[in-house]
């Protein structure tokens, strides 16, 4: 299905990481500057009431494994998709949401959660 590496592709963080205290874990949101056809086996080229977001979630609990879902929204239509990363992409993806977590907070993943945890929230 993957036509590319999405690791040599132009991607960005964008919007606040979200802490989800019950899953403990944190959810960053992307920005695909790609061909996602290429990537998710989708066909938004061929329609443009298609588009895909993209998020990445580290958990408190197992700090190492990166997990990611792709949603699928049209007009009138919403699939949520658990996205399986090879393990280069999740190595790549917890850099990208430390980095961020870094730059917009001044704290690590860890650090961000213990210190805003303690409810659900947007920072």
């Amino acid at each position: 299905m993957r036509e590319i590496d999405i690791t040599k592709e132009p991607i960005n963080c964008i919007d606040e990481l979200i802490i989800d205290e019950e899953k403990r874990s944190i959810e960053a949101t992307y920005e695909l500057w790609m061909d996602v056809d290429k990537y998710f086996g989708t066909k938004t080229r061929t329609d443009s009431s298609i588009w895909v977001n993209f998020y990445t979630f580290w958990h408190l609990d197992n700090p190492a494994e990166i997990t990611a879902q792709m949603v699928l929204n049209g007009d009138n239509s919403c699939e949520e998709k658990e996205w399986e990363l090879t393990q280069e992409e999740k190595e790549f993806f917890h850099k990208m949401m430390e980095d961020y977590c870094m730059q917009k907070n001044g704290w690590t993943l860890r650090e961000f959660f213990e210190k805003y945890g303690h409810s659900t929230s947007e920072v």
